[in-house]
């Protein structure tokens, strides 16, 4: 209890504390990400890029699993992306532990995250799969032309005072207002109806996944 008060008062110690632990937890995040791709890497290779799944998706059927590949979900799953361990620190749980015994909320706050992460690394992997939606080469190539008309529609919103208001500083030029018509129509289209490859609500999903929204914020 002496060392937890010690270091308390100790205000340079505790913003060190403070800022490897959120250094701590940007590196849990990064192993989550590369788990995660290195998962649906595998998926991709054994199951959604082979001969059987592109004659199931003619047919509309369903994916089958070959042998092998759920134990190298396991192996993947089990293989620690980035560990925390390091000589002299060979239970990083009981760290987090004792240091949430401080009295100090950014650090005891930090701290249990921390702990969280360390110990449920599967979970917080289903979890963030559970979310995930894999895209078809036909609603990939949907989702880039989304992404280029969000692109091109913040660069004609941003840009309005140059090209929308007839004054001493600019001219109005109605083509780049037709422009932006044209792609709000095409938008909006897309997310009422969708098109031959996704759904309205995989588009409006695919919108949510860019710039569009704070583009009207």
């Amino acid at each position: 209890e002496g060392r937890w008060a010690a270091n308390y008062e100790n205000t340079p110690v505790m913003e060190c504390k403070v800022l490897m632990l959120t250094m701590a937890l940007h590196t849990t995040q990064l192993a989550l990400h590369t788990k995660m791709s290195h998962v649906l890497s595998i998926f991709r290779q054994h199951v959604l890029d082979t001969e059987s799944a592109q004659s199931a998706a003619a047919v509309g059927g369903a994916l089958a699993l070959p042998g092998g590949v759920i134990d190298e979900f396991v192996s993947a799953l089990d293989d620690p992306a980035i560990t925390l361990s390091y000589p002299g620190l060979r239970n990083p749980a009981a760290m987090c532990v004792d240091l949430i015994m401080y009295d100090h909320p950014q650090v005891f706050a930090l701290g249990l995250q921390l702990l969280f992460a360390e110990c449920c690394q599967t979970t917080e992997l289903f979890e963030n799969l559970h979310k995930m939606e894999i895209l078809t080469a036909d609603q990939q190539e949907t989702f880039q032309n989304i992404k280029d008309d969000v692109i091109a529609l913040g660069k004609l919103l941003y840009s309005f005072e140059n090209w929308g208001v007839d004054d001493k500083f600019s001219t109005d030029d109605p083509s780049k207002l037709m422009q932006l018509q044209k792609i709000c129509l095409k938008l909006r289209s897309l997310a009422a109806v969708g098109d031959s490859h996704a759904t309205p609500m995989e588009v409006q999903k695919m919108m949510h996944e860019t710039e569009f929204f704070s583009h009207f914020l």
